[in-house]
């Protein structure tokens, strides 16, 4: 069942993230997703969703849970920004110029983790395993995603004609989505 869920809430990240707008270098804090709907684990339901009604909170504010286990998971993070929504709390925060986004529900339960960053942060390994098949291609971004004890790279790609998105799991590589510029 985990084999049909992880790569679905992959696919489901990956539109989510095609239909925001491109901010190449953009000066602006990344805090632009704004609504998620939670991961509800006893569904096997995954699902991430863009949305407006998100809003900034003090972190007196969050659940005290949510607090704990996002100082435990991210020690050195230094400008935290918290948000609520009607599904629970979401923290933003930028690491070594890795940006980190951590979700939890209302009871402060962690729910998964993404972490965004370029070429040169991703593990070697998995650098090489794309590399390998994609030797003409320059990587233009990475999100990593966190959930339940899985990661799944995705990969954004492109050459001059074609623009891909590459799913990497533990033991499989995909193309989730491709289109031509």
């Amino acid at each position: 069942m985990k084999k049909i869920i992880l790569p679905f809430a992959a696919g489901i990240l990956v539109l989510t993230a095609s239909a925001l707008p491109g901010r190449a270098q953009s000066s602006k804090d990344d805090n632009y997703v704004k609504n998620e709907k939670p991961v509800d684990r006893r569904a096997g339901n995954y699902l991430v969703a863009t949305g407006s009604s998100a809003s900034a909170i003090d972190q007196k504010a969050v659940n005290k849970r949510a607090v704990k286990e996002f100082g435990r998971t991210f020690k050195s993070a230094g400008a935290i920004t918290w948000y609520k929504d009607a599904y629970g709390f979401m923290a933003y925060c930028t690491i070594d110029g890795i940006k980190n986004r951590s979700n939890y529900d209302k009871r402060g339960n962690w729910l998964y983790s993404i972490r965004s960053y370029g070429e040169h942060q991703l593990p070697r390994d998995v650098r090489a395993r794309v590399k390998r098949v994609y030797y003409d291609y320059t990587i233009t971004g990475v999100q990593e995603i966190q959930i339940d004890d899985k990661t799944v790279y995705l990969v954004y790609m492109r050459d001059d004609k074609v623009c891909q998105t590459i799913r990497i799991t533990e033991d499989d590589m995909d193309v989730l989505d491709s289109f031509q510029q």
